[in-house]
């Protein structure tokens, strides 16, 4: 169950929030790399892994941002957050 939240259900209701609405609103207002990043900046801050994980996660927001804007609809940064979930839990799962 654990992995179906984290791989399926929590990428596509972090995507709409953070690249539809979040990244939406900033890129309204401003252009493409403040947006992207501002949106990346506030999805690392928002996730539970604590400061350490803050770089990776803005690097991943501000690429999933960066898709979304080159793609016509939500759909690539959400399988594009499955894989990195999935990859991430499988990774674990084998080093722990």
């Amino acid at each position: 169950m654990a992995f179906i939240l984290a791989v399926v259900i929590v990428p596509i209701v972090e995507e709409v929030i953070f690249r539809n609405f979040v990244y939406g609103f900033f890129r309204f207002r401003f252009g493409l790399g403040f947006s992207a990043f501002a949106s990346g900046l506030f999805f690392a801050i928002l996730h539970p892994q604590g400061l350490m994980a803050v770089p990776a996660l803005t690097v991943l927001g501000t690429g999933l941002a960066i898709l979304r804007e080159h793609r016509p609809s939500i759909l690539a940064p959400i399988v594009t957050h499955m894989v990195v979930n999935g990859f991430t839990l499988t990774l674990m799962k084998v080093l722990l």
